[in-house]
């Protein structure tokens, strides 16, 4: 007689044989755990031919399928059945929340490292033109180009001063 053999856990179809006559009683075969005398159906794409106690049934086959939460967890299918009802087919493009508005003390701070900075940028030509003209030497820059750097300074320095200030500033144009 024709059996159908099934995984003990799963129910999946594993495959088919022939049972042994019983050598107790003429006429009756012995039917073996996890195995039926119904014939599955036919495979269909997909699918795994599942017995579920009483009869086979097709199930959704979708092992090794991977897919990804909306965290961006990736899992891949170890099962029959479907995916659950939240998964993702691609894996979801990261959320980058929007970065905060700075509040005005960390504009101040920033405004004030920026004026430093261009301020640095430009004290070396009045060190220069002080130290050449305290030596009584030719000056590199005009005594013009002096006092427009030293307003430039001053200019950078009155910044925080602005009416706008932190969020709005007017900043200085550098001489030439």
């Amino acid at each position: 007689m024709k059996i159908y053999n099934y995984d003990a856990q799963t129910g999946e179809f594993i495959s088919d044989g022939e049972s042994a006559p019983s050598p107790l009683e003429d006429g009756v075969f012995l039917i073996p755990a996890y195995a039926t005398t119904d014939a599955p159906p036919d495979a269909e794409a997909g699918h795994a031919r599942v017995f579920n106690g009483s009869t086979w049934v097709q199930a959704v086959d979708l092992r090794g399928t991977h897919y990804w939460d909306a965290d961006g967890t990736e899992y891949v299918m170890e099962s029959l059945g479907e995916m659950p009802d939240d998964a993702l087919l691609a894996k979801p493009e990261p959320v980058i929340p929007p970065a905060p508005t700075p509040t005005d003390a960390v504009l101040a701070q920033m405004a004030r490292m920026r004026r430093d900075l261009l301020i640095s940028m430009v004290q070396w030509r009045a060190t220069r033109y002080e130290h050449q003209t305290a030596l009584s030497v030719a000056t590199a820059d005009t005594h013009e180009q002096y006092v427009a750097v030293l307003t430039y300074i001053q200019a950078l320095r009155d910044v925080p001063s602005q009416s706008g200030f932190p969020a709005t500033i007017d900043w200085p144009v550098a001489p030439a």
